[in-house]
């Protein structure tokens, strides 16, 4: 049996790389070449392509299609319900509060969770939300779609808008309290209740290509453990369109290894809450 053909050559590789970097923010390296054949190798049999390098060669007559699958191929979508619970700890124990003690008619907060994935940040969140507004008098139903959730991949925010998860995805981070309150078993997943939907709006957006809905600013902006796969100048661009959308004292959550203050117009607008490596304050 004669095996495809599914190595790339150094040129493809480089203009396939490139290719990711400007419409994902996502930076390849040479040394990942057999990661990013194997994701391909998919799409090339799904397209009836014979080699990886007709792929790329169909790339580059500028095939929208062939674009869209490749990169949602190479995108990373790890995440979990409450990654890093210190976070979000903080959030709900001092950021909402503090949110919510500014006037004595307390409106919901805007939260933008940027770069979503699959929709366990935003469902934590909105959990977060609905644990504490049923624990505050008057603001049982205050919370309507007040979190933004945000990912350049379609594919991936229709996982998220479907809000089912399998046994495995719900245990990482879940607790069973939660779980039992908030979901419904259905099989062998688990379906999240519509009160936690509800206060939800997907959107397709790109960080990379920042568009559309951007119009008004945010309280709280989630955009974690994203930035550690883009390159320097990617990161500075995002960040300070992130600062930009955030409302005066307003907080970017970020992954504790994604340090922000890098540039001192970044220094001018986020200071860095100190006992907590990756969130910061807008100035």
């Amino acid at each position: 049996m004669n095996l495809p053909n599914v190595a790339l050559s150094d040129e493809s590789f480089e203009y396939l790389a490139n290719f990711i970097q400007q419409n994902s923010g996502i930076t390849l390296e040479k040394s990942q070449s057999y990661l990013v054949e194997n994701r391909l190798i998919p799409i090339m049999h799904q397209l009836g392509i014979e080699t990886l390098e007709g792929l790329v060669s169909k790339l580059k007559l500028q095939s929208a299609l062939v674009g869209k699958l490749i990169v949602e191929a190479l995108a990373t979508h790890e995440s979990s319900f409450f990654r890093d619970k210190k976070v979000f700890d903080y959030f709900a124990d001092t950021i909402l509060p503090k949110l919510l003690s500014k006037s004595p008619t307390p409106s919901a907060p805007k939260i933008w969770s940027a770069a979503c994935s699959s929709g366990q940040e935003p469902y934590s969140i909105g959990i977060l939300l609905k644990e504490f507004a049923n624990s505050s008098a008057g603001l049982a139903n205050s919370f309507n779609k007040t979190i933004y959730a945000t990912d350049f991949s379609e594919k991936i925010l229709e996982k998220a808008k479907d809000g089912i998860f399998s046994h495995f995805e719900a245990q990482r981070g879940l607790p069973i309290k939660l779980l039992l309150k908030y979901f419904q078993k259905q099989e062998n997943n688990w379906l999240i209740n519509n009160e936690i939907k509800d206060l939800i709006r997907f959107e397709n957006y790109n960080l990379i290509k920042p568009q559309k809905f951007m119009l008004e600013t945010f309280d709280v902006i989630f955009c974690r453990n994203v930035l550690i796969y883009f390159n320097n100048h990617d990161k500075q661009k995002v960040l300070e369109h992130l600062a930009s959308q955030l409302k005066s004292d307003g907080y970017l959550l970020l992954g504790a290894c994604e340090f922000v203050l890098q540039s001192d117009l970044l220094r001018m607008k986020l200071s860095v809450i100190p006992e907590h490596p990756g969130i910061y304050k807008k100035i």
